[in-house]
């Protein structure tokens, strides 16, 4: 047997036979499932975590409001803290989740852990309005925010010491909305009130444990900070002159303009280990989900199965797998949904078993929607194929050479 290398992959030759790997064309980057809404109207995905459960909200058929745990493929309604509604922002590896609920007053934070929920008392006890946990960590240490006695709303951090009030940029508001596994911080908070505008202008903020501190723009007003990771990459949207809204990416002090799909507001909300992240983007009036890999800012929706029905609305939440949770639109509802992408090409294992057999094999997981398909050239524009064939079996195809003259090339493709 000799080896050589083909524009189109690796060829082995053997007597006759030639066997390759091709790579993918036009292949699908993430098929998509639909989380469904338990009967009701809508739902939307908030968070994801590195098993693959997620979680978010759902519109019931009674009209209610309630978070949902999706995990192992299906949908699990959580209930209410007692009060009439609850929401599901942020979720851990251990599968705790937080967020609001209205248990003894309007908007309380909540802990779901170990089959129910509890209620954490936010930087003022006695007043729970407008208190919301927007993420938490695998220590169960929550940031969002809270209400204060002077009716100002702060960032906190909720931990095993307590809860902690975060502070301002000089403003009377701020609101975590990312931490990660050191209990670094990351939200949006506000400046004094303008004295001719009367508005107040916010800058994205990282809290290191230590101080509050304002990240800057890309030169315009505003921005926020949504989501961070273990290296305080930060994943946002920032004004830039002009007062459009750029999707943003806080790395080592300084932020990336990684601009919009085409419109004029974009915004990265969730942030993985690899730097990856997702978000959103308004284009001709449409907000389209997006995702940030490999330097390059996408379409989400460019990226699914052609005719799958899904529009992809905006991605909340993303793993360190690369999967994807948010809203789509499908069939003419808003459904929660998980992205879930797929390698671009897979390895062919290419063993001898006899002195007339060979055995292609490769991962369970490209079978399928990936198919074994042959051809007697590997020019041909016509591929047959073998998915069906007897000798096909989970990812291994038992290839015999029968006859010495003829030659076949084998290639795994993704539709």
């Amino acid at each position: 047997m000799r080896t050589r290398i083909h524009p189109s992959g690796i060829i082995l030759t053997w007597s006759a036979l030639l066997v390759c790997g091709t790579p993918a064309v036009g292949a699908v980057r993430y098929t998509v499932t639909d989380l469904g809404t338990l009967g009701g109207s809508s739902s939307r995905g908030y968070a994801i975590n590195n098993l693959g459960q997620v979680t978010g909200i759902f519109v019931n058929p009674q009209g209610s409001t309630h978070a949902f745990l999706y995990s192992d493929g299906s949908m699990a309604d959580l209930g209410t803290a007692g009060g009439s509604y609850t929401y599901g922002y942020g979720i851990n590896n251990l599968g705790q989740i937080t967020g609001t609920g209205d248990a003894g007053g309007a908007g309380r934070i909540v802990l779901y852990r170990n089959g129910g929920w509890e209620l954490i008392s936010g930087l003022d006890p006695q007043l729970a309005y407008l208190s919301d946990g927007f993420a938490i960590n695998d220590e169960g240490a929550i940031t969002g925010q809270s209400n204060l006695p002077t009716g100002e709303i702060h960032a906190f951090l909720y931990s095993s010491s307590g809860i902690r009030d975060l502070g301002t940029l000089g403003g009377q508001f701020s609101y975590g909305y990312g931490i990660n596994q050191s209990n670094h911080v990351t939200g949006s908070a506000t400046f004094p009130r303008d004295p001719v505008t009367r508005l107040y202008s916010s800058h994205a903020f990282l809290h290191d444990g230590v101080s509050l501190q304002d990240l800057g723009s890309l030169g315009g007003d505003s921005s926020v900070g949504y989501g961070i990771n273990g290296a305080d990459q930060i994943a946002g949207s920032s004004q830039i002159p002009g007062g459009e809204w750029h999707a943003a990416l806080y790395t080592a002090g300084v932020w990336s303009d990684l601009g919009t799909l085409g419109g004029t507001n974009a915004g990265l909300r969730a942030i993985n280990e690899k730097g990856e992240a997702t978000g959103y983007s308004i284009v001709s009036g449409d907000r389209r989900a997006l995702v940030y890999a490999d330097n390059t800012l996408r379409d989400l929706n460019d990226l699914i199965p052609a005719g799958s029905g899904w529009v992809l609305i905006d991605g909340y939440g993303i793993n360190d797998q690369g999967q994807i949770t948010g809203q789509g639109s499908i069939g003419g509802q808003n459904h929660a949904f998980l992205a879930i992408p797929m390698p671009d090409q897979p390895s062919l294992l290419i063993q001898f078993v006899a002195a007339d057999q060979v055995l292609l094999s490769w991962p369970g997981e490209f079978s399928p929607p990936w198919k074994l398909e042959t051809a007697p050239e590997v020019t041909s524009t016509i591929w047959s194929d073998l998915t069906a064939s007897p000798s096909l079996v989970g990812g291994r195809y038992l290839l015999t050479n029968d006859i010495a003259a003829n030659k076949s090339f084998f290639r795994l493709y993704r539709p």
